[in-house]
């Protein structure tokens, strides 16, 4: 049977953090630190005490430091707590990126496992390049989730993309019974504000939208004495007056910014010298 904590992955571990305490984060908890110290009574044994140390670390700088999440795992199998350390070996094979431990978490996995079929969970996203967590830890990162088993029982799923509403959903996984979960993330919306400054009176304002989900278009017919707060983005911008030449641009008005646009149209020339 392996050590609670392997000799590869400890060795990466100093590999990695030895001489690099940095400034504190999250109040007085320094990642760094937190790591040693997990590392230090994971080693002697001190199983459950190592384990909150390890979830500072992961919480802080998990990112940073994956093979916390391996670690941790590896305190859990012994624990008897396989879901949970599945999830953490999983957590590992997202992020991390040694082969001999990326290797050792597929044991690990393995042995919690053993010869009872479990069921495997699909999370499918649109878009597709988000991120998913399960129980608050990184199981996939800018891909789906594919047909991957866990242990029977009930998770928690949370889905994270850039300027998109994140999403959570509470999933039970019955023995045996594979789950396919097709999540599409809604686009945030943000605004910012143009603001137009025409040399001459009695103009029409056209704003198109290029990008945005509604292809609207806005229309302004009276004098702007205040900044137009409109759907961040690039859009096509038309200013027209009879007798004037017809102005336009593609503008982009910036998130939680103020565009302004300064005009003064020129006049049209008359048909017969034109």
């Amino acid at each position: 049977m392996r050590s609670v904590v392997s000799g590869a992955a400890v060795l990466l571990l100093v590999l990695m953090v030895g001489g690099s305490a940095q400034a504190q984060s999250g109040g007085n908890l320094d990642p760094y630190r937190e790591f040693v110290q997990a590392n230090r009574l994971a080693s002697a044994g001190a199983l459950t005490r190592s384990i909150p140390h390890y979830e500072n670390v992961i919480r802080l700088a998990g990112d940073r430091y994956p093979l916390a999440h391996f670690n941790l795992a590896e305190v859990l199998r012994q624990k008897k707590e396989c879901a949970r350390a599945t999830v953490l070996y999983r957590a590992y094979i997202a992020q991390g990126k040694e082969e001999d431990v990326l290797k050792e978490a597929e044991v690990g996995i393995r042995e919690c496992k053993g010869a009872t079929p479990w069921p495997k969970l699909t999370v499918q996203t649109k878009p597709a390049d988000a991120t998913i967590r399960i129980d608050g830890y990184v199981v996939a990162r800018g891909a789906n989730l594919e047909n991957v088993a866990f242990a029977p029982g009930e998770y928690v799923i949370e889905i994270e993309r850039t300027d998109h509403l994140p999403r959570k959903e509470t999933i039970t996984l019955t023995e045996a019974e594979p789950l396919v979960l097709d999540i599409a993330l809604t686009a945030q919306t943000f605004y910012g504000t143009v603001q137009f400054k025409v040399e001459q009176s009695d103009v029409t304002i056209r704003l198109h939208p290029r990008e945005q989900e509604s292809t609207e278009v806005i229309e302004i017919r009276e004098e702007m004495t205040s900044p137009l707060r409109v759907v961040s983005g690039k859009y096509f911008v038309e200013i027209i007056k009879p007798d004037h030449q017809r102005w336009i641009r593609n503008v982009d008005v910036g998130r939680d910014a103020n565009t302004e646009i300064s005009v003064n149209l020129r006049r049209e020339l008359p048909a017969e010298i034109r």
